[in-house]
């Protein structure tokens, strides 16, 4: 595990699939991309902070113009954001993460973004969560679970008018 500080560009993509974010973490050892779905409830800027990453790795992102392109990736294991900056970001176009796991209903995920039923609450979370959800107390998602289901609970909490509280990294009814 390395501890960094830097800065985490998020940039929000709108693939086949709803909107995703990926972003790029700028390092005192270089920069890197990262491609996580904790990065689904953030908001498209930058953030200053601490960084725990856990894993460093080369893979390769295709080719074009007869060239083989290399990304180096990092997983991050703790996010601590000290300072944001929801600037616009530059838009860019990228392949959608979801659709490296073939176990994900793309339909039940599209879907979620109008959802509002209990049928869907419960559905979509535990009994805890849902006991949570419903007394109105802060919410954090369980960022390991299938990256469709997260974006699923995500888009549920949003359109629910809950917000992401990037610092605390939950979801509150404002």
């Amino acid at each position: 595990m390395y501890k960094f500080k830097g800065t985490l560009l998020v940039r929000k993509i709108f693939g086949k699939y709803g909107e995703f974010a990926i972003g790029s973490i700028q390092t005192p050892i270089g920069q890197f991309s990262v491609k996580q779905s904790e990065l689904d409830e953030y908001e498209e800027g930058t953030y200053e902070g601490r960084f725990v990453i856990s894993k460093i790795q080369t893979v390769s992102g295709g080719f074009g113009s007869n060239k083989l392109i290399l990304e180096s990736r990092a997983t991050l294991d703790k996010i601590h954001i000290d300072e944001i900056d929801e600037a616009p970001v530059e838009v860019i176009t990228e392949a959608d993460p979801i659709t490296e796991d073939s176990n994900i209903d793309f339909e039940k995920v599209e879907a979620s973004a109008k959802s509002n039923s209990k049928e869907d609450l419960h559905n979509l979370f535990n009994e805890q969560e849902i006991a949570t959800i419903e007394q109105g107390e802060q919410v954090t998602l369980d960022p390991t679970s299938n990256r469709g289901v997260f974006r699923q609970q995500k888009n549920y909490l949003k359109s629910n008018d809950w917000k992401f509280n990037m610092q605390e990294q939950a979801w509150y009814l404002p």
